[in-house]
């Protein structure tokens, strides 16, 4: 986990990319210090591959 005092962010992924099989995704995500991040989509939808980076 990374603290930048600065901008008061916790963890930063940019130009991040998975994919499973033919389908890729490419995101920039930003989860800010001291504050609660709910991560919610349907089954199946990248969650814990996100949480696993």
């Amino acid at each position: 986990m990374m603290l930048n005092s600065e901008n008061g962010t916790a963890v930063r992924l940019e130009k991040a990319s998975f994919s499973y099989g033919e389908a890729p995704f490419l995101f920039d995500v930003e989860f800010a210090a001291s504050k609660i991040t709910a991560i919610m989509g349907p089954s199946a939808s990248g969650k814990s591959t996100l949480l696993n980076l």
